[in-house]
C-alpha cells in the first residue's frame, strides 16, 4: 500500500480506559488549545471509537496495555483493528507496551492503518505517562507538526526527555 505523504492536517482524538485518572486526562485535552476530540470506554465502545476516525487524525490512546491488548473500549487486540479507506498520520499509545513488536500499536503501522506510531517499549508508571501526556497537550496546542513522521518523533523525543524509553513505528514511505 502506498502511503499519503501530504502533511498531517487529522484531528487530535484522545482515546481513554474508563478510569478516573484517564478520563480525567482525556478531559484535559479536550480543554487544552488543542481541542481534543474525546472518547472514553464509560460511553464508547471499540466500534464506536474506530467508526469515529477519519483519515489523517491522530490518535492518543490514554490507558492501561499488556504488550498485545490496549485495555481500554473492553479491549483492543491487532486483530479487532479497523479496515480505514485512507491511514491514520499517527498513533501515539501512552500506555505500557505501546511499541511492542506484535502489539496494537505495531499493527497499525503493519496493517497499513496509520503512517507512524509511537509509545513505550515496555511497561512505565503511570504517573510518568501523564507527565508525557501534558507535555503532549502543549506540543499539539502551540503547533501541530507537519507530518506523520515529525509527529511521532517530537512525542518520542519528548518523552525520552521525561525518562519514558519511547519506541517510533514508521510505514515504508513515512517522511520525519
Amino acid at each position: 500500500m502506498q502511503h499519503d505523504r501530504r502533511p498531517a492536517r487529522g484531528r487530535v482524538v484522545v482515546a481513554a480506559q474508563w478510569d478516573p485518572v484517564f478520563m480525567a486526562e482525556a478531559a484535559r485535552w479536550r480543554a487544552a488549545p488543542c481541542r481534543a476530540t474525546c472518547f472514553d470506554g464509560a460511553d464508547t465502545d471499540r466500534a464506536g471509537l474506530f467508526a469515529a476516525l477519519r483519515p489523517g487524525d491522530t490518535l492518543v490512546y490514554l490507558g492501561h496495555a499488556t504488550p498485545r491488548a490496549w485495555l481500554g473500549f473492553r479491549g483492543i487486540r491487532a486483530d479487532h483493528l479497523p479496515p480505514l479507506t485512507a491511514p491514520l498520520a499517527c498513533v501515539i499509545a501512552l500506555t505500557c507496551h505501546g511499541t511492542a513488536p506484535d502489539g496494537v500499536g505495531a499493527a497499525w503501522v503493519d496493517k497499513g492503518l496509520a503512517h507512524a506510531a509511537t509509545g513505550p517499549r515496555g511497561p512505565v508508571a503511570t504517573d510518568l505517562l501523564l507527565r508525557v501526556a501534558a507535555d503532549l497537550r502543549d506540543l499539539f496546542g502551540a503547533r501541530k507538526p507537519d507530518t506523520a513522521g515529525r509527529t511521532a518523533a517530537d512525542v518520542a523525543a519528548r518523552a525520552q526527555r521525561a525518562g519514558a524509553d519511547f519506541g517510533l513505528l514508521f510505514s515504508a514511505p513515512c517522511r520525519v
